[in-house]
């Protein structure tokens, strides 16, 4: 028996089955939990000969006594037979604005919401264990049920609202609904409200007749535009970006009629959908009441609510129960920044009536191109000329509900969408392939939850090597995890990629195209499919990879587009046209800028502002006709034309404002980039004018050539406000052409500078936190404004260093005089990324010498000019005295400054000519790059020896870092303390650098030290010289190299017996590192061509902690560190010495394990009998 309210189960999994999910069907407006879902017909034709036998056994029919009527109630009785591991239930409410005898319910959409949640939550804990649920969504206990909403008209709402309210909930038990909800179905839900509300209308004439309460509340709640409506939609954006929510939305597809006089589609196509980018839509070929009602599996709303639901059910079913909760969410939140998907918000959307060819098949072969289940075709290329409109058009695609209808898969799998749109005037994210991996990752992730298991390896490398839970991704982690998603072959995945602009990407698009195809390949087009669309500019270089692939020229099919845009825009700036003239001459004139135009919206856009004023001046057709045949054809002449047009008075901050727009790394806020613009002029107070003020005089200066766009949905306009060209083709105007850009005039003192110059002076100039967004760039923009006056006046030219000098005045004095207020040095320290940083930041805490704190800071930033134009040295710090500047230089890349270029030998030459001691040992604040047996807490290491032993760096820097401080006179031998470990205690010893390189290092170290007169003489006790140790690496490099500056016999033979004991043979295997051709690996363990040790099984949790004993005379022990506990039988252990005389294996004499914590210590001794 089905309650009128509440929840009623209809459907509970056989006992011993594992349930998957909660699904919850709630009626609409007038429905009631049972009836809204049943279907009614006479048992006549329920016996018809077109229904087959199977069709009417899955009815499962319901006949009264009479044996007159037979209903289906298919939650019942049909979705069991496709989802059999799912509860499901019913919910009940008042949901009539009338009562016959009695009042309606008063409820409020609110309070039904109350009651749901309610109800929910009232489902206890032990009530949910009994389903045996293991739940992977949400991050909540094993307890609790996935939950999947089935709704119908005001059902949705109710739900929305019910999920809203959770949602915001802190403290209570309701709280803990949101998370649970999986997906919700909409059917006929009106998010926007009726717009007719005939039904409404009907209902009120008819409850003030007969009823003594009507409740108009809730149809009040459904009229369009309804308060009530545009509140719960609002918050249900939010729930969605809060909670991880699938959604699919039906639509009716015929008229509800009713009394000869109601004719209507109830909740129009355009009110039945929410409008979210990842919203399934879909219809259902009944009205709006009855698309609620199936008679059996065959139906076919039946078949496409099901097949949706079930897709969810499976998507829960294949979640990995071994997978962490907390790491997948941590993983996707690393993956997450706004500014990624910022340029699809940004980008202008299509006029209403424009680009809707896209989808016609007579037109263009998109539509044949998405609904293809071939894999021969699986890119399409849409390419264009410059300002064609490419983006627009990109944004109309994936926005279409025709998308996602045409997509055709044969196995009925959801398709899922990613976009991104490179962005060369956006920041550094928006236009390089780091930024594009990283935002298809993460949608792709957040879609299909399921992939998550084939990235968590490399997220946890991230963790693990940054000891943070939010790591940085760089391309190798981001190329690797990606391309993990189409090599898999469990999850079944329909995946197309929009990718949008893609020559203002910022690198190689050799590599870049060939990257997208590589993706592709990786397609089986069974359990994985991918399709790409992709849009660029016709560049050779995305002719030679995509020529081939079907796509169209966009500026082939826009006249028609341009001439609506053209009318829209200048119809409503002037005069009506009442007569047959008017309107020809209109038309013409329309006809003359498209035609001019050639298929160039951006052309076309700044075409219209300049008619559109003249418009409404009252200029004659004739004139403004005669004034477009003056205008420039080609853009960059337009924009020529437009920069000369600019009022004289207004040059100079013109030419700020370009060179701003030009440099800066990032679109700016409007209160930062004015501020820039002002400061040069002498109006700084002019920063705080009102928003309106400063988008007058941005349109005056700029030409219309500088936009404004919201970049913060969330904030107001006065702050979400930044500034950018209009076009990527003025960017590229500006960045070509010569220094004056055609405005005049310029003073000189502001023509000799560039953005870079005008962007450091407002550094310098402000200490307020509005201006962050440009000063944890400060290093960065220096490097550039140094650069950019080298390139302008010469390396050698007397105004380069004065400028320079200039900068770094600025730069420093921005940071020391902001020292106790909000933008300081620590706050600095605390926006960059890496140890280093974080390393000095504990400094400048611990105790406060700002010159050295500033001048470590300028040599890991590679910001030399710090050293070059220094003032008085009497008021500063000697720089001989500041410690570890060189170990500091040559460190490289393991900084993490993002800003560090490869010229590391410019900054070492500096240092050394500014007096820092090339030889000065130092080192504390790198132990993270040294190997475990180099120790520097007494002696430290030199910057010679730090970058010998920098094993992780680019041999090729480190190279050339080498030579540099050889050539400026390091001392080539001078030596590293190493250590190693035994029972009884930790021992050190002395290598030179020479020593090092020919244990560790290849041929080319070696070559460059013997060339700059390195001695020969092994520091190394009894080891019986380098050409021995160089042969037990086998290292055939190493050993030319040595023979070529005369250090031993290349022909000889080196035997065990040349060494004075087992010991001492032990002592040189277990740290030679392997050789570039072969030979040793410095871990005891790893597979080399000289085996120290072999086990007799394959457990490859076995690893060695410590080296052998180097001080038993006779004795040899090997302590191995276990990192779980011994709780099977030990491996066998044999010791082999492998010479070209032949092999020597020994096994062990005695073996002890010790138990430390949760890991084992297993000590080998071995005797010296040979």
């Amino acid at each position: 028996m089905v309650s009128r309210h509440g929840l009623t189960e209809l459907y509970s999994p056989p006992q011993g089955t594992k349930v998957i999910a909660h699904i919850v069907f709630v009626h609409g407006l007038f429905g009631h939990p049972e009836k809204t879902w049943s279907s009614k017909k006479s048992r006549s034709s329920s016996s018809n000969s077109s229904t087959t036998a199977d069709e009417r056994l899955q009815h499962t029919e319901q006949i009264d006594n009479n044996g007159i009527s037979v209903s289906t109630f298919w939650p019942q009785t049909l979705l069991p037979t496709v989802i059999p591991d799912a509860k499901i239930s019913t919910w009940g409410y008042d949901a009539n604005v009338d009562g016959f005898l009695s009042s309606a319910s008063q409820n409020t959409i609110y309070q039904h919401a109350q009651n749901l949640l309610s109800d929910l939550a009232d489902l206890s804990g032990t009530d949910f264990e009994s389903f045996g649920l293991r739940h992977y969504h949400s991050g909540l206990s094993p307890k609790d049920l996935p939950i999947i909403f089935v709704v119908h008209s005001l059902g949705g709402i109710i739900v929305k609202e019910a999920l809203n309210q959770s949602s915001s909930t802190v403290g209570t038990r309701l709280k803990e609904i949101a998370p649970l909800v999986f997906g919700m179905c909409f059917l006929g839900t009106p998010h926007r409200g009726s717009k007719s509300a005939s039904l409404g209308k009907m209902a009120y004439n008819l409850t003030v007749i007969v009823s003594k309460r009507p409740n108009l509340r809730l149809l009040q709640g459904l009229e369009r535009n309804s308060e009530t409506l545009d509140r719960v939609g609002t918050a249900f954006t939010q729930t969605l970006l809060k909670h991880d929510i699938a959604i699919c939305s039906f639509r009716e597809e015929h008229e509800t009629r009713k009394y000869l006089i109601f004719n209507t589609i109830v909740v129009d196509a355009d009110s039945a959908k929410i409008g979210d980018g990842k919203e399934e839509v879909s219809s259902i070929p009944a009205d709006h009441s009855n698309m609620t009602k199936f008679e059996s599996t065959s139906d076919v709303g039946f078949r496409r609510v099901s097949a949706q639901l079930r897709r969810w059910v499976e998507t829960i079913r294949s979640l990995d129960t071994a997978i962490p909760l907390q790491d997948q969410e941590d993983c996707l939140a690393s993956l997450s920044d706004t500014i990624t998907r910022a340029r699809i918000v940004e980008v202008h959307d299509a006029h209403e009536k424009t680009f809707h060819w896209l989808y016609d098949p007579a037109v263009v072969s998109f539509p044949s191109w998405l609904s293809d289940t071939s894999s021969s075709r699986p890119i399409y290329w849409i390419q264009g000329k410059p300002g064609s409109g490419k983006s627009t058009l990109m944004k109309f695609a994936m926005r279409d509900p025709r998308m996602t209808e045409l997509l055709a898969s044969d196995d009925m799998e959801q398709w899922s969408l990613a976009a991104f749109f490179f962005h060369d005037r956006g920041s550094e994210k928006q236009k390089t392939l780091n930024g594009m991996l990283q935002e298809l990752l993460r949608s792709i992730l957040q879609q299909i939850p399921a992939l998550s298991r084939y990235v968590l390896s490399s997220y946890i490398e991230l963790v693990q090597a940054q000891r943070t839970r939010c790591p940085s991704w760089d391309f190798s982690s981001l190329k690797s995890a990606l391309v993990s998603l189409f090599e898999q072959r469990h999850v079944k995945i329909r995946i197309l990629l929009l990718l949008d602009a893609l020559d203002e990407h910022q690198g190689d698009n050799d590599l870049l195209a060939s990257l997208l195809k590589s993706l592709v390949d990786k397609s089986d087009n069974k359990c994985v499919r991918l399709k790409m669309c992709l849009a660029s500019r016709s560049w050779t270089v995305f002719q030679q990879h995509f020529g081939n692939c079907p796509g169209f020229s966009i500026h082939d099919h826009t006249r028609e587009d341009i001439m609506t845009y053209i009318r829209a825009r200048l119809e409503p700036c002037g005069r009506q046209e009442t007569d047959q003239l008017g309107r020809d001459s209109m038309t013409q004139l329309v006809d003359l800028v498209a035609t001019r135009a050639s298929g160039v919206f951006i052309w076309v856009r700044l075409v219209v502002d300049m008619l559109a004023k003249g418009i409404q001046d009252g200029t004659p057709h004739r004139t403004l006709e005669e004034k477009v045949d003056r205008i420039p054809r080609e853009l960059r002449d337009l924009y020529a034309d437009t920069l000369r047009r600019i009022e004289s008075e207004y040059s100079s901050e013109a030419f700020i404002m370009l060179q701003t727009a030009l440099c800066s790394f990032e679109p700016l806020p409007l209160k930062v980039f004015m501020a820039i613009s002002n400061l040069p002029v002498g109006y700084p107070e002019l920063r705080d004018e009102p928003t309106s003020s400063h988008k007058s005089r941005l349109a005056s200066r700029s030409g219309g050539l500088l936009e404004l766009i919201q970049r913060d949905q969330s904030v107001p306009e006065s702050e979400g406000l930044v500034v950018q060209f209009i076009h990527q083709t003025v960017k590229e105007y500006v960045q070509s052409a010569a220094k004056t850009l055609g405005l005049s005039p310029i003073p000189l003192e502001i023509l000799r500078e560039n953005g870079y110059n005008f962007i450091l002076r407002t550094c310098a100039f402000y200490h307020d936190e509005w201006v962050s967004c440009i000063k944890k760039d400060v290093f960065k923009y220096a490097r550039c404004a140094a650069k950019k006056c080298k390139e302008d006046y010469g390396a050698h030219d007397s105004e380069y260093s004065r400028l320079v000098s200039v900068i770094v005045k600025d730069v420093m004095m921005s940071l020391r005089s902001s020292q106790s207020g909000p933008i300081s040095l620590e706050w600095f320290l605390a926006q960059q990324k890496g140890s280093f940083c974080a390393d000095l930041l504990s400094e400048v805490r611990a105790y406060g010498d700002w010159e050295i704190h500033l001048a470590k800071l300028a040599v890991a930033m590679n910001f030399p000019e710090h050293f070059m134009h220094r003032p008085n040295s009497s008021s500063v710090i000697g720089l001989s005295k500041i410690p570890a500047l060189l170990n500091i230089a040559v460190a490289a890349s393991h900084l993490d400054t993002e800003i560090r270029d490869a010229d590391h030998e410019y900054m070492i030459r500096v240092l050394v000519g500014v007096g820092c001691d090339i030889d000065e040992p130092h080192g504390r604040m790198f132990k993270h790059i040294n190997p475990t047996q180099v120790i520097d807490e007494y002696r430290g290491v030199s910057p010679l020896a730090q970058t010998l032993i920098d094993e992780d760096g680019s041999e090729e820097v480190r190279l050339n870092i080498a030579k540099t401080l050889l050539n400026l006179g390091a001392d080539v031998d001078s030596s590293i303390q190493c250590e190693y470990a035994d029972s009884i205690g930790r021992h050190s010893y002395l290598l030179s650098s020479l020593d090092y390189c020919v244990l560790y290092e290849s041929a080319a170290f070696v070559r460059l030290l013997l060339q700059h007169g390195a001695v020969t003489t092994s520091s190394f006790t009894n080891t019986g010289g380098l050409l021995r140790i160089a042969r037990l690496r086998q290292d055939a490099a190493v050993i030319q190299t040595l023979h070529d500056f005369g250090v031993g016999n290349i022909n000889g033979e080196d035997t065990f017996n040349d060494f004075p004991s087992l010991t001492d043979a032990m002592m040189i295997q277990s740290h030679i590192m392997a050789a570039p051709s072969g030979g040793l690996s410095r871990v005891v363990f790893r597979d080399s061509r000289m085996e120290r040790f072999r086990r007799a099984t394959a457990d490859s949790s076995w690893g060695v902690a410590n080296n052998p004993d180097f001080g038993a005379a006779t004795d040899s022990q090997l302590h191995l560190e276990v990192t779980r506990p011994i709780t099977s039988s030990l491996p066998a252990f044999s010791y082999v010495c492998r010479y070209p005389s032949g092999e020597i294996s020994i096994l062990p004499e005695e073996m002890h394990v010790a138990r430390r914590g949760k890991k084992s210590i297993i000590t080998l001794i071995y005797k010296r009998h040979v």
